[in-house]
């Protein structure tokens, strides 16, 4: 392999550049789907808070029981909250090294042309 790379950089570096981006492309995908359902999830749990805090006001549920229940799902919503942060934030680099990427890509031929 190391002997192809050096007889082939130029072939070599496509190659990998292109394995990159597809693996990249598949956690983005997978990382995109995970941060949507993140924030559907969050979307959802904000309704319920909400339901929650409207039967405490109607006395459907005792007080203590809605503290219970709204720290529970207060408690969700953060580690909703902090799942997707730290998917955007993976998608963020993901999409920098892309660029990243094809900025040595097209350095690389300007290098060999000049």
């Amino acid at each position: 392999m190391t002997e192809y790379a050096a007889r082939h950089e130029s072939r070599f570096v496509k190659l990998l550049i292109q394995q990159n981006e597809i693996g990249g492309k598949r956690k983005t995908a997978a990382a995109t789907k995970q941060l949507e359902q993140a924030q559907t999830c969050i979307a959802e749990v904000n309704r319920i808070i909400k339901r929650l805090y409207e039967d405490n006001v109607s006395g459907k549920i005792s007080d203590e029981r809605f503290m219970e229940l709204s720290a529970d799902y207060e408690q969700e919503q953060r580690e909703l909250k902090d799942r997707a942060a730290a998917l955007q934030e993976e998608l963020s680099k993901s999409q920098a090294a892309t660029v990243n990427a094809e900025k040595f890509d097209n350095a690389r031929d300007f290098a060999q042309i000049g």
